[in-house]
């Protein structure tokens, strides 16, 4: 099974970006505002800013070059694209996947665990979805950085955060299906198989060397 898998903000994150409006003033100047009740803008900054909401763009200001924002949130989404969370998040991705595929046709819980758990395959197979999944995400959030960073610069707007995040998510999923319609995760998980198959033969064969020359 293969997963394209970069973090969305969660449902609350979401919400938070929804909230925040960035309005052109023209000369390359942007304000921010941000849709709160009052005495709550800070408090909500500092949330929108935060690893755990699932958003990571320090925006503390209410007025900003284009291209200084346009740098802020291409830093949220490069950060937010190798975070540890988002590592996690593909890697049980492809790991339910390939619990999925892998198990399909189990006649016993001794048959699945045969195909799954105790199969070299299905191991080598998650490592390489996740490592494609990552990558995937990183391309996705460097592509729409580039993105915003031109209109910034070009055209001296910056990209309401919610279209940034829309648009990484959306070109992530398209990275992962081209990627798997070319073979990157099989031949990824090829190179893993190798990969186990000689740190095996080392051993086993350090482990012989071992018992010819030590006299047990």
């Amino acid at each position: 099974m293969r997963w394209a898998c970069l973090r969305p903000p969660s449902r609350s994150g979401g919400e938070l970006l929804s909230k925040l409006k960035f309005n052109d003033l023209g000369d390359g100047k942007v304000s921010v505002s941000a849709q709160t009740p009052p005495g709550t803008r800070l408090d909500y900054k500092a949330s929108l800013a935060s690893r755990e909401m699932g958003t990571e763009f320090s925006i503390f200001g209410t007025r900003y070059n284009a291209t200084t924002l346009a740098k802020i949130t291409a830093t949220g989404l490069l950060k937010g694209s190798v975070s540890n969370s988002t590592v996690a998040l593909a890697g049980v991705g492809s790991l339910g996947g390939n619990l999925i595929e892998y198990g399909a046709g189990s006649t016993s819980l001794e048959d699945f665990g045969n195909r799954t758990v105790e199969n070299q395959d299905f191991w080598a197979s998650t490592l390489a979805d996740t490592i494609v999944s990552v990558g995937t995400g990183v391309l996705a959030a460097a592509a729409v950085s580039l993105l915003i960073a031109g209109a910034a610069v070009v055209l001296g707007v910056s990209a309401p955060l919610w279209v940034a995040v829309a648009a990484t998510a959306g070109i992530g999923i398209g990275l992962g299906l081209v990627a798997e319609s070319l073979g990157s995760n099989k031949g990824l998980e090829g190179v893993i198989n190798q990969g186990i198959d000689n740190i095996e033969k080392g051993v086993t064969d350090a482990v012989e060397a071992v018992k010819a020359w030590w006299p047990w």
